[in-house]
């Protein structure tokens, strides 16, 4: 069963890991479109 527990915590750390990445890039994506709005038309 340890090896359950260890995956356990790796999904987890794996998951919030990519949540912080995803918001991050939404964030960032988001700043960077009010600051030059026609610049990301293509």
């Amino acid at each position: 069963m340890h090896i359950l527990d260890s995956l356990l915590a790796f999904s987890a750390y794996f998951f919030i890991g990519v949540a912080m990445v995803i918001i991050f890039l939404f964030i960032y994506s988001k700043l960077h479109r009010t600051t030059n709005g026609n610049y990301q038309k293509q």
